[in-house]
């Protein structure tokens, strides 16, 4: 274990997917769950919102490194903590891959390290690598099967390869429940999800050719036991890859999808799992300090 200093973790939002699980009360939100958005979207264009911030802003004098989320990024958040603490050390971390929406902050001055999940991007832009991480606290107790695979997730362009893949589950006569979220109304709660998850044999992975991070439905499989179908072609690259767990599309023969299917699961060695531990990946950011 590494011991470091205090430190919080900010996101726009505490309690998306597997985050409740984590209960870490150095993890906070942007902004209080009871802001309307729309205050948030008025008071930012005034270069307000540190106005709305929670209660977090309370904490950053006696905190020695703060680790920010990319999702709702706005510049004067770091600017408002140096402002507060100038020897606070601030690390940016791209949970999503860089784009034109979100590159501004490869020029944030206020930012001292800025890392990535995402190995090309890491490459691209000259930042450090940290890759996605999961938690060991979700436990799933079994249930019965009733599907062969699942997918849960935007499109994000992605429907085009979504429906080739769904044509090749229903040419294998695959059971599977493919929901792909559009607007607000289309989403899951993280927990009913799981408990969707916990009723399938697998996990559909569809990622942009341009992406190489492991992406959230990878982490589950590793740590819910959970076959993968996915057409991340980098997943080979992990210590974690085995044939018996994992379908490329795309290098994969098609026609050995079923029996991939009907195959148990292998475990994955305890060690290997745990490196994508929320404690392990929170380590790396320090561990050459």
């Amino acid at each position: 274990m590494i011991f470091i200093k205090k430190y919080l973790i900010l996101r726009h939002d505490i309690k998306y997917v597997f985050y409740p699980y984590l209960q870490k009360k150095e993890i906070h939100s942007f902004y209080p769950d009871f802001i309307n958005k729309i205050f948030i979207k008025i008071f930012s264009k005034l270069n307000l919102n540190f106005l709305l911030f929670g209660s977090w802003k309370k904490l950053i004098k006696e905190v020695d490194f703060i680790i920010i989320f990319d999702t709702l990024y706005q510049s004067n958040i770091a600017k408002y903590i140096k402002k507060k603490n100038k020897n606070c050390r601030i690390i940016f971390y791209y949970w999503n891959t860089v784009t034109v929406f979100n590159r501004f902050v490869l020029n944030d001055k206020n930012i001292d390290e800025i890392w990535t999940f995402d190995k090309r991007d890491a490459i691209k832009y000259h930042l450090k690598w940290n890759p996605q991480f999961y938690t060991l606290n979700i436990k799933l107790d079994p249930e019965e099967i009733i599907y062969d695979v699942i997918f849960l997730g935007r499109d994000k362009n992605r429907m085009a390869m979504i429906e080739n893949t769904k044509a090749l589950f229903n040419k294998m006569n695959l059971k599977t429940k493919l929901l792909v979220i559009k607007n607000e109304k289309d989403f899951l709660d993280y927990d009913d999800y799981l408990k969707l998850l916990n009723k399938s044999v697998g996990i559909l992975d569809i990622v942009s050719p341009s992406q190489t991070g492991l992406t959230l439905r990878i982490m589950e499989s590793l740590f819910l036991e959970k076959k993968l179908i996915t057409n991340n072609k980098d997943i080979k690259n992990y210590p974690f890859y085995n044939k018996k767990n994992i379908f490329l599309l795309g290098e994969d023969q098609d026609e050995t999808l079923l029996d991939f299917i009907k195959k148990p699961y292998e475990k994955v060695p305890k060690e290997i799992v745990e490196e994508y531990d929320y404690k392990n990946w929170l380590n790396r950011f320090f561990k050459d300090m």
